[in-house]
C-alpha cells in the first residue's frame, strides 16, 4: 500500500514534525523514503533582467549545496535506523514541483507539514501544503505539530459522509491501522435536519450504523471488520463534530478523503474537509476521491 514515500521539508523546526510519521510508515512497511526540498527559482529570473548574473547564480549554487548537505544528513540518520532513504533537490514553484515528482515517482504516499518558515498558523489557506492535498496524485498526511517520542498511533478515525467516494479512504486507513496494530474508529457525522424524538434519532443513529457496516465490507473482511467502532455523532456540522469527537476521546490520525479541486460540497468529501484540516491539531491523512 505504501511503498514508496515522500517527505518534504523547508528546513525550519515546524516541517520537522512531519519527519517521525514519515520515518514511522516507512518502516512499518518496509518503503522507500524520498526526502524532498524545493529550492525556489526566484534568484534566476531576476539574474535574467540584468547582464551580470553571476552574483544570482553563485547564491544559487551555494543555496543548491546546503540544501543537499542539510538532505544528506537527514538520510543518513534514517538509513543508520533502517530505512531505506534517499534525496532530491527538487527547483521552482514547492507545491507544483512536489505534485510533478510525486506523480512521476509513482509515490503512495506525501508526508508534509502544516507549518512551513512562516508558522502562522495550522493551516494557512493557500499555502503549499493545501495546495499539495488539492492537487496531489496519492494520498497526503499533514501534521500539524512536533509528536511526543517514541511516536504513537493507537488510534485511527476514519471519517465517512456514507458516500461511495468517501469509501476510497478505507483501504489506507485499514493498511495502516492493521500494519499499526491501531484502534480504528469509523466516524459519521448526523447533521440536524427535521427535529426527531430521541427513540427515533437513535432509530436512525442505529439504520446509519448498519450502512457504515455495509461500505466497509468491500473493504476488509468480516473478522476485522467486527474489531472497527462504528460511531454516529449529532453536530451542527461535521468540523465541529469531528473536533468534538478529538476532543473527548483518544485520537492519534484522522484519515478522510476529499474531493481535491472540485471539492465544493458541503460535505466530507469537499470544502468541509479542508476546514477540518484547520480546526484539528491532530495528523490528518487525505485521500483525493474521484468519481
Amino acid at each position: 500500500m505504501f511503498g514508496k514515500i515522500i517527505w518534504t521539508t523547508d528546513f525550519s523546526e515546524n516541517a520537522g514534525a512531519s519527519l517521525p510519521y514519515a520515518e514511522e510508515i516507512a518502516s512499518r512497511f518496509d518503503a522507500d523514503l524520498v526526502l524532498v526540498h524545493v529550492l525556489l527559482d526566484i534568484p534566476l529570473f531576476y539574474a535574467s533582467f540584468i547582464g551580470d548574473s553571476s552574483a544570482y547564480l553563485s547564491a544559487m549554487e551555494k543555496a543548491r549545496e546546503e540544501a543537499y548537505s542539510e538532505l544528506e544528513g537527514i538520510a543518513r540518520g534514517l538509513i543508520n535506523r533502517g530505512v531505506a532513504a534517499r534525496v532530491v533537490l527538487l527547483e521552482g514553484s514547492p507545491y507544483t514541483e512536489i505534485t510533478r515528482f510525486a506523480e512521476a515517482e509513482g509515490a503512495d504516499l506525501i508526508v508534509t507539514a502544516t507549518r512551513g518558515l512562516s508558522g502562522l498558523e495550522r493551516v494557512l489557506v493557500g499555502s503549499t501544503a493545501e495546495k499539495v492535498v488539492r492537487n496531489a496524485p496519492c494520498p497526503v498526511l499533514t501534521v500539524n505539530e512536533q509528536p511526543e517520542l517514541p511516536l504513537k498511533i493507537k488510534n485511527i478515525l476514519l471519517l465517512t459522509d456514507l458516500s461511495e467516494l468517501s469509501k476510497k479512504a478505507f483501504p489506507s486507513a485499514v493498511h495502516l491501522a492493521g500494519t499499526l496494530g491501531a484502534k480504528l474508529t469509523l466516524l459519521h457525522i448526523m447533521e440536524p435536519g427535521v427535529p426527531l424524538s430521541k427513540e427515533d434519532e437513535k432509530a436512525l443513529a442505529d439504520a446509519l450504523i448498519g450502512v457504515m457496516d455495509g461500505l466497509l465490507k468491500d473493504t476488509t473482511g468480516e473478522e476485522f471488520r467486527k474489531g472497527i467502532e462504528k460511531v454516529v455523532l449529532k453536530a451542527s456540522g461535521a468540523a465541529e463534530g469531528v473536533s468534538r469527537f478529538c476532543e473527548e476521546n483518544p485520537v492519534d490520525l484522522i484519515v478522510m478523503a476529499t474531493h481535491g479541486r472540485t471539492g465544493l460540497r458541503k460535505t466530507l468529501l469537499g470544502s468541509v474537509a479542508e476546514k477540518i484540516l484547520r480546526s484539528v491539531e491532530i495528523p490528518v491523512l487525505t485521500v483525493r476521491a474521484r468519481p
